[in-house]
């Protein structure tokens, strides 16, 4: 899961572009990936919709203009987080999710089980 939180002022990017930003999220190249962006306050919310429609259910776009409204969607954020867990056995493989929702590690590998 890789969690973005900007006020969307570009002060220091390492991607050369928007475009490129857009093809390292549609084709991230690790499987399971999720992307979650936090906008606060004055943030090009057309931008970081379109960022987020490009990975399709992987991604996630949160909005907050204040304080209260950042608290709120760090939570949600948080509920946003999910481990995928693929185990192949021969042939087989068998998936499993767990949503972490505040959880600790060893209550989502219990639930897991």
């Amino acid at each position: 899961t890789l969690l973005i939180i900007t006020d969307g002022h570009d002060n220091s990017s390492c991607v050369s572009s928007f475009e490129r930003c857009l093809q390292l999220i549609a084709r991230p190249g690790v499987p399971n990936f999720q992307f979650v962006v936090v906008g606060l306050g004055d943030v090009d919310q057309g931008k970081l919709t379109q960022l987020c429609e490009v990975g399709k259910e992987n991604c996630k776009f949160l909005y907050a203009n204040d304080v209260t409204e950042f608290k709120r969607q760090l939570q949600n954020a948080r509920e946003e987080i999910l481990i995928r867990v693929a185990v192949r056995k021969g042939e087989k493989t068998t998936m499993t999710e767990e949503r972490v929702q505040g959880k600790s590690i060893d209550e989502v590998l219990r639930g897991m089980k």
